[in-house]
């Protein structure tokens, strides 16, 4: 499904996590987390995101640049609220919208593009992803009915003692039609524990007036990860890395061990290639084909030849010819006509 809408909601204020930059600007594997999600919804078919900013702002718009629209949210009222700011750029839209958070980095592309076909094809007026857990503490719970069909979404502070016992929660990620959205939009009220207007109250809504609200469940609950504190944004750039490192291995690359081998999103390798034990890729780096690259090797922003060999060292910021050589010890941040005398030059200085 291409040329879908698509809301990021990006205005909270992030205090988990302890730190003097906005939440959605945090690294994983060497990408600002709400790049991610960009990334992948343009990659679904978006063809329009709007991203609802609000703490630094001006950070979030500096990074993410005009890749996007913004809308700001001056005051936090919660999830329906802050869609309520994109109204001035949305309204009147008639096909779907997908609303999602730029806090949730590892959705892939295809699980955004099947959520918004499937939610055309079925025909109904908004659908919800889910996942199933062992634990959902802290999430809003799906309550179905005995059909299975769905009722409500409960947030954690408004449930009973059964409907916090129930394993399948609410993702955050929704796809609605957009004259659908507004209207419902329009008749929240604050009625809940924490006082704000809430998005999933708007499925509802659509439910008591008889359209068709349809419940789609993730097959790996890990996409739903959301990231609010420092150990949520580890986990997740745990779950990243192995998809990076088995993403290469399946196109030809060499890994001898995967556990020690770091290699950020944006980095492209040649196949062939070897990476040995602590070898980290970072940056925008290149790396030719038939190239051996550690052990003990950071390479930062690079362009590496062809048959290439990087041995324990550190290569920042060049461009090596095919066939170069960098030996052990070499910090090496120069320019190209120099690079094959690193090796010499190291090996020069441990004799």
């Amino acid at each position: 499904m291409s040329g879908f809408t698509s809301i990021v909601l990006a205005a909270g204020m992030g205090t988990r996590m302890r730190s003097d930059f906005p939440k959605v600007l945090h690294p994983l594997c060497g990408v600002p987390m709400i790049e991610h999600v960009i990334d992948a919804l343009t990659q679904a078919g978006a063809a329009r995101i709007v991203v609802v900013v609000g703490h630094r702002a001006e950070h979030v718009q500096a990074t993410v640049g005009d890749r996007v629209e913004y809308v700001y949210q001056a005051e936090q009222k919660g999830t329906g609220h802050a869609v309520m700011q994109t109204a001035g750029l949305l309204q009147g839209t008639k096909g779907p919208i997908l609303i999602t958070y730029g806090d949730a980095p590892l959705y892939r592309p295809e699980t955004f593009r099947d959520f918004v076909a499937a939610h055309v094809e079925s025909g109904a007026a908004g659908s919800i992803l889910t996942a199933i857990v062992d634990d959902a503490t802290g999430y809003g719970r799906i309550v179905r009915s005995a059909e299975g069909q769905f009722v409500r979404v409960v947030e954690q502070r408004d449930a009973t003692p059964e409907e916090a016992a129930i394993r399948e929660f609410n993702t955050g990620t929704y796809c609605i039609q957009g004259d659908k959205l507004f209207e419902g939009l329009a008749a929240l009220t604050p009625d809940n524990a924490q006082g704000e207007y809430y998005l999933p109250d708007v499925l509802t809504w659509l439910k008591k007036r008889g359209l068709s609200v349809r419940i789609q469940v993730l097959d790996d609950a890990d996409e739903a990860r959301g990231i609010n504190d420092r150990k949520q944004l580890a986990e997740a750039e745990a779950i990243m890395r192995q998809r990076i490192r088995e993403y290469w291995m399946e196109r030809g690359v060499t890994i001898v061990d995967p556990a020690t081998t770091w290699i950020d999103k944006s980095v492209q390798i040649g196949q062939d290639t070897i990476l040995f034990p602590g070898t980290l890729l970072e940056g925008d780096t290149v790396v030719g084909r038939r190239c051996r690259i550690g052990p003990f090797a950071c390479v930062r922003s690079a362009r590496i030849g062809d048959d290439s060999v990087i041995d324990r060292s550190n290569v920042e910021d060049v461009d090596l010819p095919a066939g170069s050589a960098v030996g052990p010890g070499t910090h090496h941040s120069i320019g190209p006509s120099q690079a094959r005398c690193a090796w010499l030059f190291a090996r020069a200085n441990q004799q």
